[in-house]
């Protein structure tokens, strides 16, 4: 058994083979390393037990929803996982303690500062340059008012995914464990989890454990195992007083070998869901490999959202993103009712919503969205492309894989318009009668071949441009409308 318990463990590639590290590994040997290691082979005596009970953290069975999962391990024993607890410095020094001496943390810890934990994922470290980059962010930009801690399970974590999956309940009965000591010190609504693929859930079983955390964070939240599962065995809105989610690489995993699927969870886990580019294919990782099966084995499209957060670190208010009606699609309209920023000056809504926005391929990552709004003198079937020309810039139309902008019946047509570079002044919107199904239909039968466009107005940020002054447009046509501050007065 050992000698075939070693032989497995070579073949999951992705272990030993990951392209992060080692260039020189095949497209092949990563794909089957990774489905074998999802798989979770087991030596036989593992699976025999049932119910694993461990010092200070109680007992651990694979019964209740567990049961649902098609590879239900129990955690590995507190000494295999081996959390460790490293609160930083301001200057970034640190302190480390092993999961057995947390007195030392709780020493060490600052009343009257809140505190920011960082939580890593599968196969992952503090080593890793990604973690690396956000605990440095929040040591230099948060560290005279935050206390800063990174947790680190990596022993645990650079498993099977599977076992790995499994151990992050044992990682956050640990960290629960921490923080009823640390209430001497720091409340617990002070406390704030930023949270990273497996991660996520780590923090679902610390908040099921210990009700009252302040807020998480879940930095593109793991999908495999935990997508479509109840929430008492993932991260859900009950595990903090608030919890918020950046959705990066969401897609259903197990298509994965058909270049399809993604590493994330997709489907809303907090009382704030936000989707940048729809909450899959980020613009940045397009390109990034030469194979796209490889580069989803990578995860740039879901390791990029350390970088979201720790750019909404640097800048205030980095990320505007909405809420619109038909989530995904009525972004793409501009059919949208509310805000919020995404990354680290979100803040809860009244009720639970999805976010979207669109962004741009480089640092900040962050480009100009606009909501234009056109009425017409008629409520048929036609479909009006828009472009917005700016002192120093031009937006159109969103594309995101999947979706495309609506045509509209009503006479007040609507679409969220995007520019990768911030425009400072806007001058004018083109307005084009598209040749398409749609509009033919209207020539067709009804003998539309004219509108009047009406007026239009166009909403950024906290300012609104308007034209007043009524246009003819003619199918096929393009015109363009001028646009100023002034409100129209009809």
């Amino acid at each position: 058994m050992e000698v075939l318990w070693t032989q497995y463990k070579k073949l999951s590639g992705i272990l030993v083979c990951r392209a992060k590290l080692v260039v020189g590994c095949s497209l092949s040997t990563l794909i089957v390393g990774y489905v074998i290691s999802l798989m979770g082979i087991m030596p036989g005596e593992y699976r025999l037990e049932t119910e694993r009970c461990m010092e200070d953290l109680g007992c651990f069975s694979i019964y209740g929803n567990y049961t649902l999962r098609p590879f239900n391990l129990l955690p590995q024993y507190r000494d295999v996982v081996d959390t460790r607890f490293i609160l930083y410095n301001s200057d970034y020094t640190y302190t480390e303690a092993f999961y057995n001496d947390i007195q030392t943390i709780v020493k060490g810890l600052h009343s009257g500062k809140g505190l920011v934990i960082v939580l890593h994922g599968w196969i992952s470290s503090r080593h890793d340059a990604d973690i690396q980059n956000l605990v440095k962010t929040l040591v230099d930009e948060k560290g005279e008012e935050l206390n800063v801690m990174l947790v680190e399970w990596e022993r645990g974590s650079v498993q099977t995914y599977p076992q790995a999956a499994a151990n992050t309940r044992v990682v956050g009965a640990e960290i629960a464990r921490l923080l009823r000591l640390v209430q001497t010190k720091i409340l617990l609504k002070d406390v704030h989890l930023v949270v990273i693929s497996l991660g996520a859930h780590i923090s679902g079983t610390c908040g099921s454990l210990l009700p009252g955390i302040g807020r998480i964070t879940a930095l593109d939240a793991a999908g495999p195992l935990f997508e479509n599962y109840p929430p008492s065995i993932r991260l859900d809105p009950t595990d903090a007083l608030f919890v918020d989610a950046i959705h990066t690489d969401g897609d259903d995993f197990y298509k994965v070998v058909m270049a399809e699927g993604g590493l994330g969870i997709h489907h809303s886990i907090g009382h704030a869901d936000f989707y940048p580019n729809g909450g899959h294919t980020q613009p940045h990782c397009n390109g990034v490999m030469s194979h796209v099966q490889l580069k989803k084995l990578v995860a740039c499209d879901h390791e990029l959202s350390l970088d979201y957060f720790a750019q909404s670190i640097l800048t205030s208010h980095l990320y505007t993103a909405y809420a619109c009606d038909d989530d995904q699609q009525g972004f793409i309209d501009g059919r949208c009712s509310s805000t919020n920023y995404m990354g680290y000056d979100a803040y809860k809504p009244s009720t639970d919503r999805k976010y979207y926005l669109h962004m741009s391929d480089n640092r900040p990552y962050r480009g100009s969205h606009f909501i234009a709004t056109v009425t017409v003198n008629v409520s048929n079937l036609v479909c009006l492309r828009l472009t917005l020309k700016g002192a120093n810039g031009v937006a159109g139309h969103i594309q995101q894989p999947g979706f495309k902008k609506s045509c509209s019946l009503s006479s007040t047509q609507c679409a969220m318009l995007y520019s990768d570079v911030p425009i400072s002044t806007l001058h004018s919107l083109n307005i084009t009668w598209e040749d398409n199904a749609a509009s033919h239909s209207q020539v067709l039968v009804h003998g539309l071949t004219q509108l009047t466009l009406v007026n239009a107005s166009v909403s950024y940020g906290d300012k609104i441009y308007y034209s007043c002054t009524p246009v003819l447009l003619g199918f096929t046509l393009s015109v363009t409308m001028p646009l100023s501050t002034q409100k129209c007065t009809n």
